[in-house]
């Protein structure tokens, strides 16, 4: 693919990478020696004052190609426009209209999470990291972009056979580029991309903006699905969603009108199988665009004061079904919710609970809610501990989301009387392979055990980790290994098939007594 410009790209990338960065440095006295060795005074002299000049000219070439209009500063790569405008070239030049030529969107999972781990400086290491690796996963005449933050293109150079088996090889080679981890300050990360696939073949007339925003659009539904997922395009795929611009009048009604429901994920008990409850997922069933995953649009909901209120409906929801369930023999445990800091700021939140409970006629204790390790450590109002308390008296669990992936002092567990800790997908990942996070994973359920608090494995995404979780002995999983969230009318179907082919034991917690609010 010369006329996109791949080759000199990805020269001046590794040039300057080589020459100016440490590993150059350290090859200077070497290759002044050898220049005295045989050249002599003259050879020697020349290599003494050549050499900084061309370190400093291979930084400035950096610098100059990524202070052109449309590459990236830190990559040195071209951006979505000027890609998108190679691809064009490329379909123009092409004598079979550009059908050969198709485009991969690569995104990092958990970039935002990763950045808050490490630090911007740290995962700006990493990002060029990845660049690196992916540039050596795909051939020399394929172009590479970065598109987003988080997320590289790649354009595949024409070639007589770009059917869909040859190109989700090609992602799959990119995704085991990214196997080995990356070495940050002394500390192991490890990083998994998803690929949106777009063939052109898929595409009407396909251009260069529109095979970029069918890769896209894969590579949201490949994110939705699981971590390190590959999806192809279709055209019955929607676009990224976005809720920018959406007021609260607008979120107001779709509450109001039903078009916020919960999904439901499940959770099981890692030696018996058996299904030990729910976790309800909010999820906004949008007109235009379809079903909107949280990210889309709780900030919105948050900042245009309507968090309670969704609360209200998913709490109003889980009771529901859970009544519908028991009727249909389901018998679930346990349901969980997501509290937010603004609902456990209301003082009238466990009174609002209660009445729901009693409404219903439900036990307490078959519902949890879970509490993310952010709001606990940013608050130093007792009023989220008074209602934590209340809650934990009515039956509730009270689980700590995230836990593991900051400091929480065991005076906090106590304090706010948590039940269950649930172990972030950024403690569970690679605890079969790496063993570091094994240590930080068997740690943290010591914690647990010492305190006698129940522990749950989040995102656990593969058999090694299941069973690694399960020999630690970590009580619960929960990730794509066992399901995804699912629709409420799903539900029934999945938990039969699941009890068929798990051995059945009670797991329900104890029925108690229900108590006030004291």
């Amino acid at each position: 693919m010369s006329n996109m410009s791949s080759l000199p790209t990805r020269m001046v990338h590794h040039l300057r990478h080589a020459i100016s960065g440490p590993q150059g440095l350290a090859f200077m006295p070497a290759i002044t020696l050898a220049a005295y060795w045989f050249g002599g005074e003259g050879l020697l002299l020349a290599a003494a004052l050549g050499i900084p000049g061309l370190i400093a000219g291979a930084s400035l070439l950096g610098r100059s190609r990524q202070d052109d209009s449309g590459y990236d500063r830190l990559t040195g790569l071209p951006l979505r426009e000027r890609f998108e405008r190679s691809i064009d070239d490329v379909i123009v030049a092409s004598p079979t209209g550009g059908g050969a030529t198709a485009c991969l969107a690569i995104g990092i999972d958990d970039q935002a999470r990763l950045s808050s781990r490490l630090g911007a400086e740290a995962a700006a290491s990493v990002i060029s990291g990845v660049t690196d690796r992916v540039m050596g996963a795909v051939r020399d005449s394929d172009l590479v972009a970065r598109l987003d933050t988080d997320c590289l293109g790649v354009a595949l150079s024409p070639a007589r056979r770009t059917d869909l088996e040859t190109l989700i090889r090609i992602a799959g080679r990119v995704q085991a580029a990214l196997t080995e981890p990356f070495s940050v300050d002394g500390v192991k990360v490890f990083v998994s991309v998803s690929v949106g696939i777009a063939p052109p073949a898929r595409l009407d007339r396909p251009t260069g903006a529109r095979l970029v925003d069918a890769a896209l659009t894969a590579l949201a539904a490949a994110k939705v699905e699981a971590s390190g997922a590959i999806r192809t395009y279709s055209e019955t795929m929607t676009p990224p969603a976005t809720t920018s611009g959406i007021d609260a009048a607008t979120l107001s009604e779709a509450l109001d009108a039903g078009a916020f429901e919960p999904w439901y994920q499940p959770i099981v008990n890692l030696k018996t199988q058996q299904i030990m409850g729910f976790e309800a997922l909010a999820r906004w069933h949008h007109a235009e665009r379809g079903v909107l995953m949280p990210a889309d649009f709780l900030d919105q909901i948050r900042k245009s004061g309507l968090s309670q209120r969704l609360t209200e409906v998913m709490l109003y929801d889980i009771c529901t079904r859970q009544t519908v369930w028991d009727d249909a023999g389901l018998d679930i445990p346990r349901i969980w919710l997501n509290l937010g800091q603004d609902d456990l700021l209301n003082p009238k939140l466990p009174e609002k609970i209660d009445k729901q409970f009693k409404r219903f006629d439900v036990d307490g204790a078959r519902y949890g809610f879970d509490i993310s390790e952010k709001v606990l450590r940013a608050s130093t109002d007792t009023l989220i501990g008074r209602n934590l308390r209340a809650l934990s008296r009515l039956g509730c669990d009270i689980a700590l989301d995230q836990f593991g992936t900051s400091p929480v002092s065991i005076l906090e567990l106590r304090r706010f009387s948590v039940g269950t800790v649930k172990l972030d997908r950024a403690v569970t990942k690679a605890i079969d392979r790496n063993p570091d996070q094994a240590a930080l994973f068997d740690t943290c359920l010591g914690v647990a055990d010492r305190l006698k608090l129940n522990t749950i494995a989040v995102g656990i995404e593969n058999t090694a980790e299941h069973v690694y979780a399960r020999d630690a002995g970590c009580q619960g999983a929960q990730g794509m290994t066992l399901a995804a969230a699912m629709p409420s009318d799903a539900v029934v179907a999945w938990v039969r098939k699941h009890r068929d082919a798990a051995p059945v034991t009670d797991l329900a917690p104890k029925r108690t007594e229900r108590r006030g609010i004291g």
